[in-house]
């Protein structure tokens, strides 16, 4: 896991026992790459905390655990992809203001990626109104 997501250029922390490892982006104070992480993850369908320890077991085959590896780099692809769009998001939003990243502040780019991160929800919702209301199409549709 660690070379996987060294070659999409996360570094992780992992501590504790190998039977229930804690797994941790390095430089990711807030979550928020291990939370994106968990959720791609879990779409993939491997279940993990996001921020608490793992658990391994004897009933976990090798075919458990490489199904789950290629999900989670599928999961780093991913969250890597999002995270690229919400920089370049802020890029463009600064740039349209005539700044560069180095010119603004930490609280400017933390509400353009927020603007960033509502943007995209608003498009899944908009792609699939039924999964953001909560409310299952009706069978007969």
């Amino acid at each position: 896991l660690t070379e996987r997501a060294a070659d999409r250029g996360f570094a992780l922390s992992i501590t504790g026992p190998d039977a229930m490892p804690m797994v941790l982006f390095k430089d990711d104070p807030a979550y928020a790459i291990m939370r994106s992480f968990a959720e791609e993850l879990a779409r993939l369908g491997s279940f993990v905390h996001p921020t608490h320890n793992w658990f391994l077991s004897l009933a976990h085959q090798s075919e458990d655990i490489d199904r789950t590896l290629d999900h989670a780099e599928q999961a780093l692809r991913r969250a890597n992809a999002k995270f690229t769009r919400r920089f370049k998001s802020i890029e463009t939003a600064l740039e349209a203001q005539g700044k560069r990243p180095e010119d603004s502040n930490l609280a400017e780019m933390d509400a353009l990626w927020d603007e960033a991160k509502a943007e995209e929800k608003a498009q899944k919702s908009a792609a699939f109104p039924a999964r953001a209301s909560g409310t299952q199409p009706d069978a007969n549709s």
